[in-house]
Parts: structure tokens; C-alpha cells; sequence
């Protein structure tokens, strides 16, 4: 195998019992070249293909809903949903993303990948008796990151069920 861009993990490779040779192209995350030229040479016949390579450039986030409220003693949640794009805003499939969350809300999954659409998605949520606040959720790919901030309400002053929290509304009253 030869490469005009990138390098192979093998450049020379035996078959198999089918007479497939396989070896991986490895692209640098910062790739300038937009196409890379493969050939396989065997017994002095070539095979040439063209490979595409799509450079990530941008992460947008959205949260559905646009807050974590809980209700009725019942977590908040919301669908965050990442969308992968290329420097000309077309979307990226297979780009694996790690999102963390901070101010005491949760997330189902440290990680997903793109689906066809560029789209990525994980849950937060918001357990009952967390204050009022903040969560801030960050994701992150090969060079890009991007975060966002979903709020955080009445969750606190119940508890699982929808009872009150102890305390929960509760003045002291000096006299």
C-alpha cells in the first residue's frame, strides 16, 4: 500500500484466506489535505482509491428542553444534543465526543459518537433536592470543544416522591 497523505499502520500486508489485505490510513486531527490517494499493489497490478477527509471544525450544543426542572419529586432531564460540522457547516457521522457536567446535575453517558446527521445526544439530569443553579455541560472532540449552560429549578425542597425536604422553605425567626 502507498499513501499521498497521512501514514498506514502497514504498508505491506498478506492476504487473507479470501484475498483481502487490510491496513488502517492514519490521519493527523489537523489534516489539511481535503482528499488522500490510496494504491494497492500486488503481482504488479494497481488499485487506486480516493479517500474524502473531513476535518472537524466546529461543535454546536442545544439542550431540550433549555432547562433541568424538576416537578412533582421527580428529576429534572434534559436532551443534550451535539451536532459535529466541518469548516463549510456540513455534518460530521462518527465523531466521538466526551461531554462532563458540573453543579450536581448528572449525565447518562460520558460519551457518544455521531450518528449520520452529525448528531450526537446524552441526558442530564437534575435529582430532586439539588438547589437551585446552574449546570454547565461541556463536550469535547479531536480540537474542538464547546459547553453550555442549562439552568437548574425546583428541584430543591423535594424529595423523591414529592415529599418535602426537611428544612426545604423552613425561616428561623429571631424574637
Amino acid at each position: 500500500f502507498s499513501v499521498s497523505g497521512g501514514s498506514l499502520a502497514n504498508a505491506e500486508v498478506i492476504t487473507d484466506v479470501n484475498g483481502s489485505a487490510n491496513t488502517s490510513l492514519l490521519i493527523a486531527a489537523a489534516a489539511n489535505s481535503s482528499w488522500i490517494n490510496v494504491t494497492a499493489t500486488a503481482r504488479g497490478a494497481d488499485r487506486n482509491v480516493t479517500v474524502a477527509v473531513l476535518s472537524l471544525a466546529n461543535l454546536e450544543l442545544m439542550a431540550q428542553p433549555s432547562a433541568l426542572q424538576c416537578s412533582n419529586g421527580s428529576a429534572g432531564l434534559s436532551v443534550i444534543q451535539a451536532m459535529a460540522l466541518d469548516a463549510s457547516n456540513n455534518p460530521l457521522p462518527n465523531v466521538q465526543i466526551s461531554f462532563t457536567v458540573s453543579g450536581g446535575a448528572t449525565l447518562n453517558s460520558g460519551t457518544a459518537t455521531t450518528n449520520a446527521q452529525g448528531q450526537a445526544t446524552v441526558t442530564a439530569s437534575a435529582p430532586p433536592g439539588l438547589p437551585d443553579g446552574q449546570a454547565l455541560i461541556a463536550a469535547q472532540a479531536p480540537g474542538v470543544d464547546a459547553s453550555i449552560t442549562v439552568p437548574i429549578s425546583g428541584c430543591f425542597g423535594t424529595q423523591p416522591g414529592g415529599t418535602p425536604t426537611p428544612g426545604a422553605g423552613e425561616a428561623n425567626v429571631l424574637q
